[in-house]
């Protein structure tokens, strides 16, 4: 008998095991090494840009920084318009006698007054013969008397103005260097800071060793005694 050939016989004389084989686990075993990855291809084109997502959550303030160093001061603005002017004060009063008053030797008598030239501000009180300021504020105080006495070596005038019984203006003269005993004027001013209730009088002194007199018409004119208060500042 001849020699019978097997008909899965592969060229080379072997049988050809993995061949018809189906089921996948002995496929795997009768599969080759897996050659070499071969070289990355070209990259494709991009392609179009998704939709925009939703914004997120602001996340939390950061500490504040260091205040930085102050700017150079910028230029000076123009000037603005002058503001209205104020209202004028208008506060004073000047009083008057107008009869002869005797004011004894050696002692100080307070001058009594029985009228006004003019009371802007309601002053003059009549029955206490002085000035009530009403007006806190710098005042100009003058008062003036007009003499007549018997003339002596040794005597003296004096005349001055008070505030709540203090004296704030004094002037005093010797009799025997006056020539003229009747007629004779004097005068005492002084400028000082007044409240509200403050009381403003004059009084005059003479040592002359007898009685003189503050005389209040001359000339056919009332000229005196006379107390003057003008407000001239706050």
């Amino acid at each position: 008998m001849g020699e019978r050939v097997s008909a899965s016989s592969g060229p080379v004389g072997g049988d050809d095991k993995c061949k018809g084989v189906s089921i996948l686990g002995d496929r795997d075993r009768c599969r080759g090494k897996t050659g070499p990855t071969g070289a990355t291809g070209a990259t494709g084109a991009t392609g179009a840009t998704g939709a925009t997502g939703a914004t997120g959550a602001t996340g939390p303030a950061g500490p504040t920084g260091a205040t930085g160093a102050t700017g150079a001061t910028g230029p000076t603005g123009p000037t603005g318009a002058t503001g209205a002017t104020g209202p004028t004060v208008n506060v004073g009063a000047s009083i008057f006698a107008s009869s002869t008053q005797t004011i004894p030797t050696d002692g100080s008598t307070q001058i009594a007054f029985d009228g006004a030239d003019y009371d802007t501000d309601t002053m003059f009180d009549d029955a206490s013969d002085t000035l009530v300021v009403n007006t806190a504020g710098r005042y100009l105080l003058k008062g003036r008397l007009l003499w007549s006495y018997t003339p002596t070596a040794e005597g003296f005038r004096s005349l001055h103005i008070e505030v709540n019984g203090s004296i704030f203006a004094y002037d005093e003269q010797d009799t025997a260097d006056i020539s003229d005993t009747f007629g004779n004027s004097q005068e005492v001013s002084t400028i000082v800071q007044l409240n509200a209730g403050d009381v403003i009088s004059l009084s005059a002194a003479q040592t002359t060793g007898s009685d003189a007199s503050s005389l209040a018409v001359f000339g056919g004119k009332v000229v005196a005694p006379q107390l003057q208060a003008e407000w001239v500042a706050p």
